[in-house]
């Protein structure tokens, strides 16, 4: 008699005996694990329903079907000692992991970063995993990291899955400050044709340490039959004569001329000798964080500005032809990161504005199109940090020029061309494919609104795939399975 064991490639094992020297027929009663209920985000509607809709909340929950079932499972003492119905997806931490990839909308956009999906607790009813990931929750440059997570729960007698949020997503946040919500105004009326105004959009809060006071200084410049444009480093040119010569611009410069023009700066409108911006025409605007007055026009420093990080201006009586150019001021608080200090720098850009560049009815994109109602002539631009910044650079808004055309500046090859999109992937490309200026053309702008911000509020949404293998006592495993959630 002679006994024959036979073991497979996953350890299970055969024997039998046999008294005869004729042949042996082994079979193995081997099974896989098997897929019960495939994954379905809503069981109640017909057909298999993905992905999952997760509220971005705390406390958010969401669940659905999926289920499993194996003939070799694992022994409570298995559990408890920290085996797992689950294939170790990273053998280099502690416990077991499943994968976790997915992306974001909104906020810095891109892929989810450093995902983390672990086991906490399993037995034979169920297996509960602690799941959390970092993503960039701001467009600015750089990764500005937010953090998010939760729990998702297996009822292995029920056949279903169970997704909570405990950490929602969170963006950035920002207060657009208006022209047509103005707080107050010197001089109060266009009487006497003012040729300076100053309003104070915002004031400061007294409880914080910041200084959140944002004052505008309006000026404005006209052409004459003898005197035009020139450029120079400050935007504004006193006394007779002093019209400078250089009409190239370069990276640096600011429009000025000898000629400067009365300011109508109201809560509708924002134009030069009247309510809007013609040909041989400039309106000026400077921010600060303090009440220069209307006494002169003040030249700023990023140690007396305030800042923005975005800006949008609103027009009425757009229609398929008007183009702009803008003059940015831009200022960096340097290697410390504060203003006020030695190392804070100062540089202009040149902006070209298309009219394709222009929002126009039904276009404006979240968060704007909570804060600017258009009808069927107005338009709106947009600019932020990511259309002015090049990789690495940290400016902000502390100025800018408005005309309507280059009114006889040129700049070939100098000015960025505005992408119009907003958020992470709508950047400018702030030092490279830069354009000519717009040569000088009737059109006209009316400008009835501007809004500046430091930062937008806007709440990222997450697209998350969970993977992973289940897997029997003896090493069995099913397919790579997947559970799809939209967080929003």
């Amino acid at each position: 008699m002679a006994t024959v064991t036979v073991t497979d490639g996953d350890a299970d094992v055969v024997s039998q005996q046999s008294t005869s020297s004729g042949g042996l027929s082994l079979t193995f009663n081997d099974t896989d694990p098997t897929i019960t209920k495939p994954f379905d985000a809503d069981p109640i509607t017909a057909g298999i329903q993905t992905p999952e809709h997760l509220g971005n909340a705390a406390g958010q929950t969401a669940s659905g079907n999926f289920g499993y079932d194996m003939t070799d499972k694992h022994t409570a003492a298995e559990y408890l000692a920290g085996i797992s119905d689950f294939v170790d997806t990273d053998g280099g931490l502690l416990g077991t992991q499943i994968g976790l990839t997915g992306t974001i909308t909104g906020g810095g956009g891109g892929s989810i970063l450093t995902p983390n999906v672990t086991l906490a607790t399993e037995t034979d009813t169920s297996a509960t995993f602690n799941f959390s990931f970092t993503y960039d929750k701001d467009p600015a440059d750089n990764v500005q990291t937010g953090t998010a997570g939760g729990t998702l729960v297996f009822d292995k007698v029920l056949d279903t899955y169970t997704i909570t949020l405990t950490d929602p997503l969170e963006g950035f946040s920002f207060d657009l400050v208006h022209t047509s919500e103005l707080l107050s105004k010197q001089p109060t009326g266009n009487t006497g044709h003012p040729q300076i105004v100053l309003e104070k959009l915002q004031a400061d809060d007294p409880n914080t340490a910041a200084d959140e006071d944002f004052f505008v200084q309006f000026t404005a410049n006209s052409v004459t039959n003898k005197t035009g444009f020139g450029l120079n480093t400050t935007g504004d040119s006193d006394g007779p004569n002093a019209t400078p010569a250089d009409k190239a611009w370069n990276p640096g410069d600011l429009v000025t001329n000898n000629h400067e023009d009365w300011v109508s700066a109201t809560q509708t409108t924002n134009g030069v000798a009247g309510d809007t911006i013609q040909k041989g025409e400039l309106l000026t605007l400077r921010f600060f964080d303090n009440n220069v007055g209307i006494a002169a026009e003040v030249l700023q420093t990023p140690q007396t500005s305030a800042f923005a990080g975005s800006m949008a201006i609103k027009f009425d009586g757009i229609g398929n032809s008007e183009d702009l150019m803008l003059i940015l001021n831009l200022a960096d608080n340097g290697a410390d990161n504060i203003f006020g200090t030695a190392d804070d720098t100062s540089i202009t850009r040149a902006m070209y504005v298309s009219n394709g560049d222009i929002y126009k009815m039904g276009q404006v994109p979240s968060p704007y199109n909570s804060e600017f109602t258009l009808d069927n002539n107005d338009g709106l631009v947009i600019i932020e940090q990511n259309d002015y910044n090049a990789a690495g650079e940290e400016y902000l808004l502390q100025g800018v020029q408005i005309m309507q055309s280059g009114n006889g500046i040129t700049g070939n090859g100098t000015a960025i061309d505005l992408n119009r999109a907003t958020g992470a992937t709508g950047g400018s490309n702030a030092t490279s494919s830069l354009v000519n200026f717009d040569g000088t053309d009737n059109d006209v702008l009316k400008i009835v609104d501007i809004a500046f911000s430091t930062t937008v509020t806007e709440t990222p949404s997450a697209s998350l795939d969970f993977a992973f293998q289940v897997a029997d006592a003896d090493g069995d495993m099913t397919d790579m399975q997947h559970i799809l959630v939209d967080v929003a």
